[in-house]
Parts: structure tokens; C-alpha cells; sequence
């Protein structure tokens, strides 16, 4: 795992727990590596040892030269056929810029067809964190199944659309069980 240590001014933090939820499939919180998180398009990403949401470290995404390069990671707790409560926090921290869209997400192969599906979308300032949340439910037949996170996606992105970034806190919480490639509530 790679470790940056960057210099970042004090984020005001999201009044957000930094403690898993007791039935949570995974909760990364980057403050022992990279926790299976990395660069998604032509990007860096590394963990910022002195930067994190009411914490130590995040996940940093650097060096980006489309929209939807960021980070990305496939979590075999994530199944096909399965429903799942979804959250992650994120930040940006360039005051030439007085707001940003985040985007959270699940992406997956279907039956020849990849699929972008947002789990949640959200605007925050610079210096804030946001978080983004929601359920998803995957496809019984679907396959290569990933997260990502990025800002909101622009067919041809300005250097506002190719900020630097931070991700931190990512969580999933299975609803229901996942029988035969259905979810059951």
C-alpha cells in the first residue's frame, strides 16, 4: 500500500459516526492502507495520512484527467443478487472553487451491457465533508461488480471537474439475505 502524507487545512467534519454499523459487510476508514481502494481511470490514489473525516486518513485521488477517474474497489461482500445500504464521505479542499458534485457508485457487467448505477449524488464546499448514501440492489446475474466514487461526470471536464479529492468511511450494510440470487427481506 502507498502512503502520501499531505498538507490539508482543517476540514470542518459531518456530524457522521466513525464507527461501523454492527451489521456492516465492510467499514474503511484507510487508516491502515489502501483497504482494497484503488486509482479507477488514469488517476492516483494513496492514502493521506493526516487528512480523514473525523479521523487520521482517507483515500486522496490525484492527477485526474477525465470526470470519472477516481477510486474504485471490488468488495467481494458486494453480491449479485443482493440489496445493500451504501455510504461513503467525501471532500475536496481548493478554495478556487466554491462548490462540487460528488458522485457514489456500484458499476457491473450485465449481460453484455456495463452498468453505472449512482447510489447517491451530493454538493459540498470546499473544506466539507458530504456524505453520500443510499440502497442499491444488484442484478441476480451480474458480474464484476465494483464501487467508485468521482466527481459528477462531464463529457469534456475543466479543471474544476478534475479537483483533487478525498474519500473516507465507506460502508455496507446488506438488507435482507442474498438466497440463490435473490435478496429475501
Amino acid at each position: 500500500p502507498t502512503t502520501t502524507t499531505t498538507t490539508a487545512p482543517i476540514v470542518t467534519q459531518a456530524p457522521t459516526s466513525t464507527t461501523a454499523n454492527a451489521s456492516a459487510l465492510f467499514f474503511d476508514t484507510f487508516e491502515s492502507g489502501v483497504s482494497g481502494w484503488a486509482a479507477r481511470g488514469d488517476c492516483s490514489a494513496a492514502v493521506a495520512s493526516n487528512f480523514g473525516q473525523n479521523s487520521n486518513s482517507s483515500l486522496y485521488i490525484t492527477n485526474r484527467s477525465q470526470s470519472w477517474h477516481g477510486a474504485t474497489a471490488t468488495k467481494t461482500e458486494i453480491k449479485a443478487g443482493g440489496t445493500y445500504n451504501l455510504s461513503a464521505q467525501m471532500a475536496y479542499n481548493n478554495s478556487t472553487y466554491s462548490s462540487q458534485e460528488f458522485v457514489f457508485g456500484v458499476q457491473y457487467d450485465d449481460g453484455g451491457t456495463t452498468t453505472y448505477q449512482n447510489v447517491d449524488s451530493q454538493t459540498t464546499s470546499s473544506g466539507k465533508w458530504v456524505e453520500l448514501a443510499g440502497e442499491i440492489s444488484i442484478p441476480s446475474s451480474a458480474t464484476n461488480i465494483s464501487l467508485y466514487a468521482h466527481t459528477k461526470y462531464v463529457e469534456t471536464p475543466s479543471a474544476e471537474d478534475l479537483i483533487d479529492f478525498y474519500v473516507d468511511n465507506v460502508e455496507a450494510v446488506q438488507v435482507g439475505e442474498v438466497v440463490e440470487g435473490t435478496t429475501v427481506t
